[in-house]
């Protein structure tokens, strides 16, 4: 007698050593599939798939960095060095600038692109005759070199160093373009009438001149002084240095002067003015 089984699928009687069971057609030998392990599998595939699919929602900006207003205001000021030394380097010379300061702005986009120029004048020369006239010959010259700044292209700006929200903004920089030792050349002319001020001529004597050497530091303190060039009146060299230092305390050095300390030649001279009196008249006559 043959052994039998029962089918586990249907439960029908089959041969013990049947791999397929005649009447339902299941393979004995089949196991049957693991749900959990399939559940896993299936887990695994969606959670991969939703961390490396891309992320089509727009990002928000990264916030700005904390820069501060002193930072701000030190690239603002070392920006607008560098767009007067490039203009002043394309199109003026020394020689040119001895006589004025070139004045006016030019605004910039983030890009360095140039959106705006204008230049003008300010007249270093004292006579008004001349200052004016100075300014009417510069503002026809200046409009093709405000043309050829136009086209310029300037180093980007830096969006997270300028004090505007909106970083779009064109930046303005003010021009101030001078010879190089305007500032303290200016400075020095200060110091200079205020010295001319405590100074006085020997008796006797109409006319001397000379120059007093002064060194000053960053705070206008006196470092060293002395003479320079004699008027060949000792007297009158040393009226000259003490006239320099009754002329302190002086300024600050300007903002604009790199160095530590600036070794400055001060010329002084005195005029000796008399007076006559017209005792006809009642009136001075100057010789």
């Amino acid at each position: 007698m043959v052994d039998t089984k029962s089918c586990p699928f249907c439960g029908e009687q089959i041969q013990e050593e049947a791999k397929k069971c005649k009447f339902c057609k299941s393979w004995l030998n089949e196991k049957k599939p693991n749900w959990k392990i399939g559940a896993l599998l299936v887990f695994v595939v969606l959670f991969f798939a939703v961390i490396l699919a891309p992320d089509n929602k727009p990002k928000p900006a990264p916030p700005l960095p904390d820069t501060s207003v002193e930072d701000q205001q030190r690239y603002e000021k070392e920006y607008t060095n560098y767009v007067n030394e490039t203009i002043k380097n394309a199109f003026f010379t020394e020689k040119f600038l001895k006589t004025r300061v070139i004045t006016g702005s030019v605004v910039i986009n983030n890009d360095g692109s140039v959106a705006k120029v204008s230049l003008d004048t300010e007249p270093i020369e004292k006579n008004v005759d001349k200052a004016w006239d100075m300014i009417y010959k510069d503002k026809k010259m200046y409009r093709p070199i405000e043309n050829e700044i136009f086209k310029m292209k300037f180093r980007p700006l830096d969006p997270d160093l300028t004090q505007y929200e909106d970083n779009y903004k064109p930046f303005s920089v003010g021009l101030g373009i001078t010879y190089k030792n305007y500032y303290i050349d200016k400075y020095k002319n200060g110091l200079t009438d205020t010295a001319l001020e405590y100074l006085f001529l020997p008796k006797g004597v109409k006319y001397l001149s000379c120059v007093v050497g002064v060194k000053v530091d960053r705070a206008g303190k006196i470092v060293s002084i002395g003479i320079n060039k004699s008027s060949d009146s000792r007297e009158f060299d040393d009226n000259a240095i003490t006239a320099v230092r009754r002329a302190s305390p002086y300024a600050e050095l300007p903002s604009e002067y790199e160095g530590d300390t600036a070794n400055l030649n001060i010329e002084l001279w005195k005029k000796k003015e008399t007076h006559e009196v017209d005792t006809t008249e009642g009136k001075y006559i100057s010789e």
